[in-house]
């Protein structure tokens, strides 16, 4: 990792060099207070391949943008290396981490029983610059600098004061208190009894609820009589005298002047009722009967009645009550009358029940639930059994009973006992409910994550059943639903099943399905590693498939955590994400049939290392030494391990023997490893050698030369004659013997060697045939060039006009325009040559048309055309007849080609035989314009 960071190549000058300078801003919370979280936004210019900040406090990061945290106040300088292509900008700055400061508040009081004035103190650590308090009470902030302040709230409330203290330094910390503005709060006990006899003495308490500092100056009782008391403490004791109810109240006053007033539960007194009769209706009943009484007594609101001789009261105020007995015997009844909770005298008697009470237990068998059993549990003296089964009816029958009814229905039972001696009759009844439940799904099979409906058919009616379901590989209550939806959220093939509660007298009545409800749809599982680092792509394997094998699944979405990043392939290509966090790779099917399915995993991203070397690419002579900087926050390795390499160190120096590249490794804590080369090229010593042998040529030629080895900087010397000076392989023409030295310097500027090429220059000889010449037509005329003296063989040519061909001056005759060409040989077997046109005079009787042409087609004298001597070409050839009219027209065309002229039609016809008049303009071959005019006739 970069441990000194001086170790920089280029600094803020590379903005000059390179167009790339670097810089960085960053902004805190509450003016960099403690503690700090200070966000870091780079802005250097160029195009960086990476950032290493190291931010003062013992961290780094490798982020563009990053985010640290300062736990401790200070200066922190902050150093920002920016890393381009082939170095690096660095800039610092200093982070000011200010140190946190303290505050609070207090007040002279937290609670005013009316609106007043609340006089509060701050204190604090540390330099403080204002203070700024908002009162909860709806009126503006005050800011300050004064540590003390009062408010005067104006209403009654419970307000939320807050208070903000700013440092010097912009820091800010707050507290907060409750201040209440309200009335003082009462509570009371009264600890004698509520109501009762004439006279009573009640005592009453008052809790009163106030700070400390807040005294009770009195309490001001009104016992709801008409009398009323003022007392300094909190308890008083009453006398009621009277009948009557009464609402006490006190009202309390503190020493401020603020009350309060608190209401008491009502007292009801009265005197003991008096002249009670009470007797019951019969003194004999049967079991079966509900017995009553009478009680009537002067004054009485209340009649407290036992009906059996223990502790239960029964309080009617009504001057009859009732009682239904469940055992027979005699039983002793007693009443009290009572007025305002004053009670008279109690009188009792005595009544006797008699008879039969009807009782039975009854329960279905578990093999046959539609059979009961039924067992009499009557008491007395029982002469006849009669039971009614609902739907049979037994007239005399045994205390045990059992009875199978039809599979469904509502069934009343009834129970009638007799008793012959008393004449007395009960009865017990209940309903029986009977059924022959029946499952209903409708569902063959489902998709997963899909609803389906169960309910139950040939239901029991009894209002009071249960319901434990267990379908879908799901336990549903025991609740009252008898129609459950239930989601469907796995794969399989499911019996369903519920258990029917009628209550602890049925067996459970469990039913089935009649067929088996398969839950459908991708079974979708694939890999996924739970971390990856960020250079390697994210490959998944999908190991889904259908749960059944004919629901083939042809739609697939792969999401990768990206909104953009969607495949729709079984098996997805790797995917490869920019930046480390935990993504949800999500996996959706969906099959033929419809049904879909999701899954996802979650894979977590981790970040890599940042690692550049500078410089990618150095050249070092053969024996010198170089240094590569691995710009890196992380853990480094340097290979290959050669011994003046520190393998761990972010600077290396090497003198390498040979072009090698070295690597470099770089390791974050969590394993992940980034990779970087450098290309050392190493100059190595060398020898110059020609390509070129040293050679001989003529005056005037010229050779290629050529050096090696290749890949050098070459210079020639002399670099006179030289088509360049500065290329392996330039092209030299000597004027005279020279030795040429080639240089040559590797790239940088390591070894230089040098190899050199001589070049003879043989003598060469000269040849002037001299200008070109006119002639007129079939003049005689000689061939004289000068020529040097070193001249030893002539050769001319074309040699068919020449008087002699090897000679050095030649004679011949003018008939045409011709090139002579003389080539000359000297002593030292060097080739020269020249050349002369002769042009023949251009005039009138160098063309010549005839006075009359035959177009008969017998090939002879067919075509009228010029015939012409020393003539380049004819620019124009026109024939026109007697009237003027143009017949024939030719151009631009090489003369004397016998194909070429006039015919003697005019647009396609044959002319009458008649006279014609021809116009030539031709260029002669000295490029001279002549002009032609005369008449022809034509003759057929």
């Amino acid at each position: 990792m970069i441990k000194h960071l001086l170790l920089i190549l280029c600094t803020v000058g590379c903005q000059f060099l390179f167009g790339q300078s670097t810089d960085f801003s960053f902004q805190g919370s509450s003016s960099n207070c403690l503690p700090a979280d200070i966000q870091f936004t780079q802005t250097s210019t160029g195009s960086p391949v990476g950032y290493l900040w190291d931010f003062g406090n013992g961290t780094r990061s490798n982020l563009a943008n990053p985010i640290t945290t300062y736990t401790s106040p200070g200066v922190y300088t902050v150093r920002l290396i920016t890393v381009y292509e082939n170095n690096t900008a660095q800039k610092t700055r200093n982070v000011v981490i200010h140190p946190s400061i303290t505050a609070s508040f207090n007040y002279d009081r937290s609670y005013l029983c009316q609106p007043g004035t609340v006089n509060f103190t701050a204190s604090s650590s540390g330099s403080l610059s204002s203070y700024i308090w908002d009162f909860g009470d709806g009126s503006a902030p005050v800011t300050g600098t004064s540590n003390t302040i009062a408010h005067n709230y104006t209403s009654f409330g419970e307000f939320a004061v807050t208070f903000q203290a700013v440092s010097t330094t912009g820091c800010i910390v707050s507290d907060s208190r409750i201040v209440k503005v309200v009335k003082p709060e009462i509570s009371g006990t009264i600890t004698t009894p509520l109501t009762g006899c004439v006279p009573m003495t009640t005592d009453l308490r008052a809790t009163v609820s106030v700070p400390a500092s807040i005294t009770i100056s009195n309490y001001l009782w009104n016992f709801g009589d008409g009398s009323s008391l003022t007392t300094t403490g909190p308890t008083i004791s009453h006398d009621y005298t009277q009948v009557g109810a009464y609402s006490p109240t006190v009202t309390v006053t503190t020493t401020e002047g603020c009350t309060n007033i608190f209401r008491y539960d009502s007292l009801f007194f009265g005197r003991p009722p008096t002249n009670l009769v009470a007797y019951p209706l019969d003194t004999v009943y049967c079991g079966s009967d509900i017995a009553e009484f009478v009680s009537v007594a002067t004054d009485a609101n209340r009649y407290d009645w036992n009906f059996t001789g223990g502790n239960s009261i029964t309080s009617v105020t009504e001057t009859t009550a009732h009682h239904k007995y469940t055992s027979l015997g005699f039983k002793d009844v007693s009443v009290t009358p009572v007025f305002n909770g004053c009670r008279g005298t109690t009188t009792g008697f005595q009544i006797e029940i008699i008879g039969v009470i009807a009782k039975f237990k009854y329960a279905n068998t578990c093999n046959d639930k539609k059979t009961f059993l039924f067992d009499n549990t009557s008491v007395g003296n029982i002469s006849t059994i009669n039971w009614s089964l609902g739907n049979q009816g037994y007239s005399t029958n045994p205390d045990t009973v059992s009875h199978t009814y039809p599979q469904s229905g509502i069934f009343g039972i009834k129970l009638l006992i007799t008793d012959n001696i008393t004449g007395c009759i009960d009865s017990f009844k209940t309903k029986i409910y009977t059924a022959n439940p029946v499952m209903k799904n409708n569902d063959q099979s489902i998709c997963i994550n899909t609803d389906s409906h169960f309910s139950i058919i040939n239901n029991y009616s009894n209002p009071n059943l249960t319901y434990l379901w267990n379908v879908l590989a799901q336990e549903i209550g025991p609740s009252p639903d008898a129609a459950p939806i239930v989601h469907s959220d796995s794969l399989g093939h499911f019996n369903s099943q519920a258990i029917l509660d009628n209550g602890p007298q049925y067996c459970p009545d469990t039913i089935h399905l009649d067929h088996i409800i398969t839950v459908r749809g991708p079974q979708l599982d694939f890999t996924a590693p739970e971390s990856l680092c960020l250079n390697i792509p994210l490959s998944v394997v999908n190991l889904s498939h259908p749960f059944q094998a004919s629901d083939t699944v042809n739609l697939w979405y792969w999401n990768f955590g990206r909104v953009e990043s969607n495949d729709t392939s079984f098996q997805p290509q790797p995917y490869t994400y920019n930046y480390p966090k935990n993504y949800r790779v999500k996996l959706v099917a969906v099959d033929v049939t419809g049904c879909t399915d999701s899954l996802i995993k979650k894979v977590t991203m981790r970040p890599m290392p940042f690692l550049w070397i500078i410089p990618k690419f150095d050249t070092v002579c053969e024996g010198q030494n170089t240094t590569l900087i691995g710009y890196t926050s992380d853990d480094i390795l340097w290979s290959p391990g050669i011994a003046n390499i520190c393998p761990t160190c972010d600077t290396a120096t090497m003198a390498p023997l040979q072009t090698t590249r070295y690597y470099a490794t770089a390791t974050n804590n969590f394993n992940c490893v980034a990779t970087d080369s450098a290309l050392v090229k190493v100059f190595n010593p060398f020898n110059a050698a020609p390509l070129t042998a040293d050679t001989s040529f003529c005056g005037g030629g010229s050779i290629r030369l050529d050096v090696e080895p290749r890949g050098k900087v070459v210079t020639w010397t002399p670099a006179v004659s030289l088509s360049s000076s500065n290329i392996y392989n330039p092209v030299a023409s000597p004027k005279q013997t020279t030795i040429y030295k080639a240089l040559l310097t590797d790239s940088a500027g390591c070894f230089s060697s040098e190899a050199q090429i001589r070049l003879v220059v043989k003598s060469t000889p000269t040849v002037n045939a001299g200008p070109d010449k006119v002639y007129p037509y079939n003049a005689t005329f000689a061939l004289a060039p000068s020529y040097s003296s070193n001249i030893r063989t002539w050769l001319w040519s074309p040699a068919d006009s020449l008087s002699c061909a090897a000679c050095p001056d030649p004679i011949t005759t003018a008939i045409r325009t011709k090139t002579y060409t003389v080539k000359v040989i000297s002593d030292s077997g060097c080739i020269a040559q020249d050349r002369i046109t002769i042009f023949v005079e251009c005039n009138g009787a160098n063309l010549f048309l005839p006075g009359a042409f035959t177009p008969n087609n017998d090939n002879r004298n067919d075509i009228y055309r010029p015939i012409t001597r020393g003539i380049q070409y004819i620019k124009r050839f026109a024939i026109f007849n007697r009237e003027g009219q143009l017949v024939y027209e030719m151009k631009n065309y090489t003369p004397n080609k016998e194909n070429i002229g006039w015919d003697g039609r005019f647009r396609g016809k044959e002319q009458s035989p008649a006279g014609y008049v021809y116009l030539v303009e031709a260029i002669c071959d000295i490029g001279e314009t002549i002009f032609s005019k005369g008449s022809f006739i034509l003759i057929r």
